[in-house]
């Protein structure tokens, strides 16, 4: 499948597809774009997936070129960071909680 025909089926941005697959190493070039088999193109999927959550291009690079223990080294941090990223939004979900309940009071108040 070429990436042309896998950006405007999922309508995600050829340019993009293009760069991860070279990044990741996944598919051959042609004369004219990059031709993907049905199982790079998944990877392709999890490339997207794993760029949207935050992986950087060495982080990518390294995944889609090492073994199984590394990869699962590099999904755990990954993970972690993620994980992070949650508890600081919810510390700020709570804090808007509370503002929410202090002007709730001064309202029944008045």
């Amino acid at each position: 499948m070429k990436i042309s025909q896998l950006s405007d089926q999922c309508e995600l941005n050829e340019e993009r597809l293009a760069a991860l697959a070279a990044l990741c190493g996944l598919g051959r070039q042609t004369d004219e774009e990059r031709e993907l088999s049905d199982e790079e193109a998944c990877a392709l999927g999890v490339a997207l997936f794993l760029s949207d959550s935050g992986l950087t291009e060495g982080e990518l690079s390294a995944y889609f070129s090492s073994d199984d223990a590394t990869r699962r080294c590099i999904l755990k941090r990954l993970r972690a960071a993620l994980l992070e990223d949650v508890h600081a939004a919810q510390k700020r979900i709570d804090k808007v909680d509370c503002l929410l309940g202090k002007l709730r009071d001064c309202t029944k108040k008045a």
